[in-house]
């Protein structure tokens, strides 16, 4: 029910925040007089304080927002210096823009494969890094991940490292093509590829080496690695000079 306006008297205040004085409309019947106690600021002050208010709602939902990003990035394992920008000057259109479709939910796989040297690590990680906002994710060299899956049994490192393998969580994995191509290695390889598959889990992937390469190097799984790899995955080449043998600038 509105509140009975008729006939009711004007409330004459001073405004608490800027001292003028201003007139509002009062009530009527059992609320008037606390609807008076509660006019407290004129109608500009009200809604530069209904502005701040909510400024510091937002302010304060995006500092929630940040700690549970880093909480996240802490979690997944991603080195530090991949959490930064989403853009590398020279790096190919097609590539910098299926990370940017990656980091932002657009796609769900993405395969980068070039040259030693070019980028595609730091591409990956930013783009990854990127959507841990939205989701948590695990990431790991792949050589890594089969050395944490060799850690004592019961351990919290071949926890987490099989975690990868049968978790829900989004992957990077990173160096693919850096893991001896033992049976063994391959089996690891395809069970943290498959459960990506199976379940539709956000999945990066860095390598030298493109799919049909990846396909002969591992003994019976790279066959079945490749082919979940493409159709999963959206593949862009990072092409380009190796980086790190570039000149560096002394100034």
């Amino acid at each position: 029910m509105s509140p009975d306006v008729t006939g009711a008297p004007t409330i004459t205040k001073t405004c608490e925040t800027c001292g003028r004085t201003f007139e509002k409309p009062g009530l009527t019947g059992r609320f008037a007089e606390t609807f008076a106690r509660m006019l407290r600021h004129c109608d500009e002050c009200a809604a530069t304080q209904r502005a701040t208010e909510q400024l510091q709602q937002q302010e304060a939902r995006q500092a929630a927002d940040d700690r549970e990003w880093e909480s996240r990035i802490q979690g997944s394992g991603i080195p530090r210096h991949l959490v930064a920008g989403l853009t590398l000057t020279g790096t190919p259109t097609r590539a910098a823009d299926l990370c940017s479709q990656f980091a932002n939910g657009q796609i769900n796989g993405l395969f980068l494969t070039g040259p030693v040297g070019t980028g595609k690590t730091t591409l990956a990680g930013r783009a990854f890094a990127h959507r841990l906002r939205n989701r948590r994710g695990y990431w790991r060299s792949a050589p890594g991940l089969l050395a944490d899956l060799g850690a004592p049994m019961g351990s919290a490192t071949h926890g987490e490292a099989l975690g990868v393998l049968t978790g829900r969580r989004m992957l990077g994995l990173d160096d693919l093509d850096k893991v001896r191509p033992t049976e063994y290695a391959a089996e690891q390889i395809y069970a943290a590829i498959d459960n990506a598959y199976i379940h539709r889990l956000p999945l990066i992937v860095t390598t030298n080496l493109e799919l049909e390469e990846l396909a002969k190097r591992w003994p019976h799984f790279g066959e079945s690695i490749a082919s979940r790899l493409a159709d999963h995955c959206q593949t862009a080449l990072v092409a380009g000079p190796d980086r790190r043998t570039l000149p560096k600038d002394d100034a």
